[in-house]
């Protein structure tokens, strides 16, 4: 049995809480492989380059809206033949969740405090197929 790809495109701003997400994603799955981005260039280069046999399974966008706006991301995804079909799930920390399930987000949910409440959304996000 082959088992089944799990590659995780994660988009955030700040580089010591994606460093906090890839240590919760990694202590839920040591096989997940993970893709970081930090800034909107970089992640319209990605879309643009990365190679269509290898497109993440599940896309997590961190919107804080002064840094990391997922409106704009989840545009950009919506906008792409390819990526249009990845889950894309937003953590927010203000949520309105109409204009992220709007735009296409397959969940929203509210930035948590305390790591051990990000790692229940995470492990949702992870055991969500």
């Amino acid at each position: 049995m082959v088992a089944k790809k799990k590659d995780i495109l994660l988009v955030e701003s700040h580089l010591s809480f994606d460093r906090l997400v890839r240590e919760i994603l990694h202590q839920l799955d040591l096989s997940l492989n993970i893709t970081s981005i930090h800034r909107f260039s970089q992640f319209v280069w990605y879309l643009g380059k990365c190679p269509r046999d290898n497109i993440p399974t599940k896309i997590i966008l961190i919107h804080r809206p002064a840094q990391t706006n997922a409106i704009l991301y989840l545009r950009a995804l919506r906008h792409d033949e390819v990526f249009s079909t990845v889950p894309a799930f937003v953590i927010a920390d203000t949520v309105s969740e109409e204009p992220f399930e709007g735009e296409g987000a397959a969940a929203v949910f509210q930035l948590p405090g305390l790591p051990s409440d990000l790692k229940v959304i995470l492990r949702r996000i992870v055991r969500d197929d």
